[in-house]
C-alpha cells in the first residue's frame, strides 16, 4: 500500500531538504495521474 493512500501521511511531520537545509511539513494536497498510479505533485505545509 502506498503511503499517501492512508490517512495518517496527511498528519504526519515529514522532514524534507530544502537548499541544503531540513524543513519539518505536512502534505496538504496530492494531485494523482488520471489513469495511472502516479502522483503528479504534493503540496507541503511548514510544520
Amino acid at each position: 500500500m502506498n503511503m499517501q493512500a492512508k490517512a495518517e501521511f496527511y498528519s504526519e511531520v515529514l522532514t524534507i531538504v530544502v537548499d541544503g537545509k531540513e524543513v519539518k511539513v505536512k502534505a496538504q494536497a496530492v494531485q494523482r495521474h488520471p489513469f495511472k498510479p502516479k502522483l503528479s505533485h504534493i503540496d507541503f505545509v511548514r510544520a
